[in-house]
């Protein structure tokens, strides 16, 4: 007997390359062959399984135009049959026997085949959620590693599980003298206590008592000094185990100067417009009075020459 798996993909059936028989060599070409063909969903015994949802029996001697056939009936196979592997109700994959001697399906085993299935696709379904976990992790370390600000996890007693290598080259430790050790290390005296009276409130109550967004905070260098940092904190469940992770910057002394020397660049930018606009509203006043004047001026000497001579026609 050979046992053979095929999956889906977007629009078709491809081989798994996942095989079981006895003797591999009587059956070589019809793995080749299995391994190199692209079907789709409506083809073959795959495809007749996909159609009907359930267990399903083919007989390559009949159906010759169905593809792999002509390469069983070389390597002497004449029946065969296959069961679904459901994921959701989805078909993700067809598990198939084929074999040189009669088949004979009883509706007893096809429900057991069928349970199988279910079975299969459950664990299918677990290994998905295993892959992508798997690589949800990768991405995240990834970035974790390559980060700029310290970035480190805690569990709900504050014992440190994490730290990137930015949290090594701001606080001056190694990983070891951090990893198992309390995060109240990094901490200034002042904080420790009121720090683990307010994790472990929170662990119990659920209850935020300030906010988890950019918190200016102090830290503490391993030579002792402080260093003004701003915390972000986040809360995730790993194995029903509540765990923390804060991305801690430590560029925030930087960061303030910058922002004063913008808020002092602005306030000059306002002042000089301020000075723009009285200069031009005086000149605009200047050259308005200069106008003004000598309109003036032309009427009064056009109302004195008038005067002048209504003076003469009178006199005449």
């Amino acid at each position: 007997m050979l046992i053979s798996s095929t999956r889906t993909i977007t629009a078709s059936f491809v081989s798994s390359r996942i095989w079981s028989t006895d003797n591999s060599e009587d059956f070589q070409a019809f793995q080749n062959a299995s391994e190199k063909v692209e079907m789709s969903l409506s083809a073959g015994l795959p495809g007749r399984i996909l159609a009907n949802h359930t267990p399903t029996k083919i007989d390559f001697a009949a159906m010759s135009a169905f593809p792999r056939s002509s390469q069983a009936l070389e390597a002497g196979l004449r029946n065969g049959f296959g069961f679904p592997v459901f994921v959701d109700q989805e078909i993700v994959a067809v598990i198939e026997f084929l074999d040189k001697e009669e088949m004979r399906l009883d509706p007893q085993f096809e429900n057991l085949i069928t349970q199988v299935g279910i079975q299969l696709g459950r664990a299918f379904e677990r290994e998905q959620a295993s892959n992508k976990l798997r690589q949800s992790e990768a991405r995240y370390r990834a970035l974790a590693e390559t980060a700029s600000d310290a970035i480190i996890t805690i569990d709900e007693l504050g014992t440190v599980l994490y730290v990137n290598p930015a949290t090594l080259r701001i606080f001056g430790y190694s990983s070891s003298q951090l990893l198992g050790h309390n995060i109240v290390l990094l901490m200034p005296d002042y904080l420790k206590e009121l720090h683990r009276k307010a994790l472990a409130a929170y662990v119990h109550t659920g209850l935020r008592h300030m906010n988890w967004h950019q918190v200016a905070l102090s830290g503490v260098h391993k030579e002792g000094m402080e260093l003004p940092i701003e915390l972000s904190l986040a809360e995730f469940l790993q194995n029903d185990k509540r765990l923390f992770t804060g991305i801690i910057r430590d560029d925030v002394t930087e960061r303030k100067q910058a922002q004063e020397a913008l808020e002092q660049l602005s306030a000059k930018v306002l002042r000089l417009q301020d000075e723009e606009r009285r200069k031009i509203a005086r000149e605009l006043h200047d050259s308005t009075g200069q106008y003004l004047a000598a309109i003036t001026m032309i009427v009064e000497t056009h109302l004195k020459n008038s005067n002048t001579d209504e003076a003469r026609h009178l006199a005449l």
